[in-house]
């Protein structure tokens, strides 16, 4: 093969490279196009569903934010021990904590969660079972009774 076939073919790659990248160009333009027009018409959709006010959605986001007032207006002591008591006996470390109360709608970081446990612990309201593993203490009302059948 000599040096003038191999300069012809390789203009000739070059221009069939250069038109195939104008076809996606022209592709990339047109999917480009088409998916504005969709964002357009969700954002509508969404726009329209919400003007004809989905009752049962508004009702459930309404009940989330009174649920999110409710638990912000808690202490942080609190708040900890209700997330564990609902969750009682199953126990969580600091972390775990940290993310049921910020799913809860609280800003709670997790070294404040961590004293607040030591803090709890001393008060005799949780208890650590394991290490980073934590659980409410029962009431002494709830606890059952020892030998309460007999």
């Amino acid at each position: 093969m000599d040096l003038e076939t191999v300069l012809q073919e390789t203009r000739q790659s070059l221009s069939d490279a250069i038109d195939q990248r104008e076809e996606l160009e022209l592709l990339i333009a047109n999917l480009e196009a088409e998916l504005h027009g969709l964002e357009l018409a969700v954002q509508r959709r969404q726009r329209s569903t919400l003007a004809q006010g989905d009752s049962a959605e508004s009702a459930s986001v309404a009940d989330d934010r009174r649920q999110s007032r409710l638990w912000s207006r808690k202490s942080r002591t609190d708040a900890i021990v209700d997330v564990l008591a609902e969750l009682y006996p199953q126990t969580l470390g600091p972390k775990d904590i940290t993310d049921q109360l910020h799913k809860k709608g609280r800003d709670d970081e997790r070294d404040s969660v961590a004293a607040a446990l030591a803090y709890l612990k001393g008060r005799g309201r949780v208890e650590r079972v394991d290490y980073g593993a934590w659980r409410s203490v029962p009431k002494r009302d709830t606890l059952p009774i020892e030998g309460g059948d007999e």
